[in-house]
């Protein structure tokens, strides 16, 4: 017996440790989930450097002498590894000031400044608000639920009870508040057309975050630039089918939770009387025992009408606690959330992961993260050309800015491409024959070549922009790293390298102030080792 308690208290404890780690591997799994991006950056740095089995390792052993580079210099391998690191520099490279300026006024013209999401926190407040509330009539609700079944199996139901009455209480709460704010958004719409002089309500269009400077409806009446960016009817009609199922739903968990607890308590009273022995003054005479007998009965009877009032006045304050949770619910929803289709986007742009004063502070905070990338992924690769160095020997390795540049140059190019295959041709032809100059009218023939050497020129002039915008942001990049590791190490190989990049800086055009503050940057280095 001894040997089996033990049994079962080591059983109990191993319970615990389980409960216990499952409880630490949700909240772990939580702030995963809360930092994904972080997470998912630095597991790939990991698994890249893993031995044996890491990306670098698989890459480096799938090198044979034979390989050749591909038209841009690159190993397969290398562009493989620099693809993997790609998708986070691109993530990060689209957050400039425009996105941020965009984003504010998106917030300003839907009139949301100043809401934010529905907070983490409070979800698991309501949440428990509601289970604490529904556990009372979720214990009653077992009884019926699972009849003949144990004391402990019952308690155990009115969890499940109590958990799936939360759920889908807390969820149209929510949806109810929610839709209550979009409606008095419509009503915004509808009110402010009405005072306009405009008479055409279904002129809607939507209206994403980065709008093109064509779209743009800073000049538009007020209900326009709202009703652009909500998702509603074009009549901006509201609708109240939600708040009217939650209204039902709310009534009928606190009116049924009321009856049946009522129930419960009848019940209860009613054994009571039928507990009571009828043979109590058998002994007694029989005139004695009658009297005694009603005056226990009118005991009795007084105290289970004190009883049966004192339960329903609880049962009835009960299910007003519930209503009122369910009301403090639909509050929430009113009060947080958005009714602009990308309103949610913008506030995370503005507020994630830090809350952005400025839009230098913006600006400063997603270059440093895209440093941090490139770094990372030029870590790698150095690691990976390294290893392939030392096993065929040495060649011309390039860097992963080299690979981003060659990316979005390609990128823009096919893009440019598709466009003009898009256009209408015949529009163009037209363009060309009725010209202002009094020209002697073209042929159609003539007319396709004259437009196909104009095309061909255009995308010769958009290839040649793209060539120099994308080669000056590459420099001023590799002038930083030569920069870097000429303060390390001021050998004349770098100093030749940095003056021969300034040059072609120069060479290109690029921006005179920001060449003239690399060059005070590099004669303070050259200064500091001097001394």
């Amino acid at each position: 017996m001894t040997e089996l308690i033990e049994n079962f208290n080591n059983l109990v404890w191993w319970y615990k440790v389980l409960i216990i780690l499952l409880c630490v591997c949700v909240v772990l799994g939580i702030i995963a989930w809360c930092n994904k991006e972080k997470v998912r950056l630095w597991w790939l740095g990991f698994w890249t450097s893993f031995p044996v089995f890491g990306t670098i390792a698989s890459l480096y052993r799938s090198v044979s002498s034979t390989d050749k580079s591909s038209i841009n210099g690159w190993l397969e391998q290398e562009q493989t590894l620099c693809a993997k690191f790609k998708p986070f520099y691109d993530e990060n490279n689209t957050k400039d000031k425009d996105l941020f300026a965009k984003a504010k006024i998106y917030l300003e013209r839907v009139e949301e400044t100043g809401r934010s999401p529905f907070p983490k926190p409070m979800w698991i407040i309501v949440f428990l608000l509601v289970i604490a509330e529904a556990l009372g009539f979720a214990y009653v609700l077992a009884g019926y639920t699972l009849p003949g079944a144990s004391e402990a199996l019952q308690q155990k139901g009115s969890y499940v009870i109590a958990f799936i009455v939360s759920i889908i209480l807390v969820g149209f709460t929510h949806f109810a508040g929610h839709e209550i704010y979009v409606n008095s958004v419509r009503k915004k719409i509808i009110t402010s057309f009405a005072n306009s002089n405009d008479t055409d309500l279904s002129n809607k269009q939507t209206m994403p975050i980065d709008f093109k400077p064509e779209d743009d409806d800073k000049d538009a009446p007020r209900w326009q630039k709202i009703i652009n960016r909500v998702n509603c009817p074009v009549d901006a009609s509201r609708s109240w089918w939600v708040c009217i199922i939650t209204a039902i739903l709310i009534i009928t968990f606190a009116v049924g939770a009321a009856y049946v607890r009522g129930q419960v308590l009848e019940k209860q009273l009613t054994q009571e009387i039928s507990g009571l022995s009828t043979n109590a003054y058998e002994t007694a005479p029989e005139e004695l025992a009658q009297i005694q007998t009603e005056a226990d009965n009118k005991a009795i009877i007084d105290q289970q009408s004190l009883d049966r009032k004192g339960g329903w006045a609880t049962f009835i304050i009960l299910s007003i606690l519930f209503v009122f949770i369910q009301i403090l619910g639909i509050i929430f929803g009113i009060k947080w959330g958005f009714a602009g289709e990308d309103s949610q986007k913008a506030y995370k742009t503005l507020n994630s992961p830090k809350q952005f004063i400025s839009e230098n502070e913006f600006v400063t905070y997603w270059d440093n993260q895209k440093k941090r990338i490139v770094n990372l992924a030029q870590e790698k690769l150095k690691i990976l050309q390294q290893k392939i160095e030392k096993k065929h020997g040495k060649r011309e390795w390039k860097k992963f800015t080299d690979y981003i540049l060659e990316y979005a140059k390609n990128d823009l190019a096919t893009e440019y491409n598709q466009e003009v295959k898009k256009s209408n041709h015949q529009e163009k032809i037209d363009n060309i024959l009725n010209t202002k100059t009094h020209k002697p009218a073209q042929s159609t023939t003539q007319a396709q070549e004259t437009l196909s050497a104009t095309q061909a020129k255009e995308v010769a002039a958009q290839t040649t922009a793209i060539d120099n915008t994308e080669q000056i942001k590459a420099l001023f990049g590799q002038i930083d790293d030569l920069l870097d590791s000429y303060e390390k190490d001021s050998s004349r190989r770098l100093k030749r390298e940095i003056e021969e990049k300034l040059d072609e800086l120069k060479n290109l055009g690029a921006d005179s102030q920001k060449i003239a503050n690399l060059e005070q940057e590099f004669e303070k280095i050259q200064g500091s080792k001097n001394a």
